[in-house]
């Protein structure tokens, strides 16, 4: 298990601080990163760094397959599949939108 969460199926105007605010509710949260080049009129996807990894559990037992801003949520581990980055080839980093320790 770790600390890091998947979240998707986000609203696309989805703040960083929005989602802080909301995953509080499970713990205290280190960052979230929703990354840049995503489309405006599409959901979108982010990653929530919990404290611990209680707090990540509690997290997404609390959190998954909830309404938030009028979308489904996903919430879950961020596997090995996540850590690869966003499926695009060709190298490179996208900028992110970060929220602060808080």
């Amino acid at each position: 298990m770790e600390k890091r969460i998947f979240v998707d199926n986000l609203s696309p105007k989805t703040t960083p601080e929005a989602l802080t605010e909301l995953f509080r509710s499970a713990g205290a949260v280190e960052s979230v990163v929703i990354p840049d080049g995503q489309s405006a009129s599409v959901p979108s996807h982010a990653f929530v760094e919990m404290d611990t990894v209680q707090a990540a559990s509690n997290a997404i037992h609390r959190l998954n397959d909830t309404d938030w801003n009028g979308f489904r949520l996903t919430v879950t581990h961020a596997g090995p599949a996540h850590k690869r980055g966003s499926g695009f080839s060709g190298g490179g980093t996208l900028p992110r939108r970060r929220a602060s320790k808080q």
